[in-house]
């Protein structure tokens, strides 16, 4: 069966750019490949977090494809009607370990 689990990542700004978001993804999806099983993963960024994708790309993870999401944290300061771009990047357990 098909099992999706959802997970963020977020730092303060002063621990940023210490390999901390790098080193927690690792970790995350190691436990995800071999206690959970999971095979594939999906990965997903606002459009204008430049990190993030950089974050994704170095953890072996391919950029897929881009779509408007409503923003409901912000619906005044997203896109267009309160929608913001996210970019969704595909990884398999082998790829990303």
């Amino acid at each position: 069966p098909h099992i999706f689990q959802d997970a963020g990542i977020a730092l303060v700004p002063e621990y940023t750019g210490k390999g901390l978001g790098k080193q927690t993804l690792q970790l995350l999806l190691e436990y995800c490949a071999n206690t959970l099983r999971g095979k594939e993963f999906f990965y997903s960024t606002r459009g204008n977090n430049k990190i993030s994708k950089a974050l994704a790309l170095s953890c072996g993870f391919s950029y897929q494809y881009s779509e408007e999401k409503i923003d409901l944290k912000n619906k005044q300061t997203g896109g267009r009607n309160g929608t913001q771009k996210q970019n969704i990047f595909q990884g398999s357990a082998s790829a990303s370990l």
